[in-house]
């Protein structure tokens, strides 16, 4: 029988995410977001995993050791929040919420995964963003072979 890889999802929300790792064959082991009412919806979507409510920016090693009883993930993935590099926002540069892609790049590092999935909006490419994400991934530099972002249309 073949082992399900385990994955951490941080800013989880509802479970979008883990539900297309889980039909990948994946199963979620930590489900971190800062919403109740989200993580409530987690809690239903996906029983065997264990939803926590808390800031993703606020987790350290010792927080993830007792979370994790030990086990290290095959993978983490998450969606950070995406409103200040939204094409449809205000596309306000001192959105605080732009700093949690290098939060996001926080956990891979300090978890230690086979590999990661973040998934946000192309407007993070563009130019006057792009430079956020390319800072956060310096984090993980040496350590993944990191491909080339990829822009999915969710219409196909």
């Amino acid at each position: 029988m073949n082992r399900k890889l385990g994955i951490v999802d941080v800013f989880s929300g509802c479970g979008g995410f883990a539900l297309g790792a889980e039909l990948a064959g994946m199963k979620s082991l930590v489900a971190v977001d800062i919403d109740p009412n989200l993580q409530s919806s987690y809690a239903i979507n996906f029983p065997e995993s264990r939803p926590i409510l808390a800031d993703v920016a606020s987790l350290d090693r010792s927080a993830w050791r007792l979370l994790l009883k030990g086990q290290r993930p095959d993978g983490v993935i998450g969606g950070p929040p995406c409103q200040g590099f939204s094409r449809i926002g205000k596309r306000n540069k001192a959105d605080p919420r732009n700093s949690l892609i290098s939060s996001f790049f926080d956990q891979v590092e300090m978890l230690d995964p086979n590999f990661f999935v973040l998934e946000n909006v192309e407007g993070l490419l563009d130019e006057g963003t792009k430079d956020v994400l390319t800072t956060a991934m310096e984090k993980v530099a040496g350590r993944f072979n990191v491909l080339d972002p990829v822009v999915v249309n969710a219409a196909d």
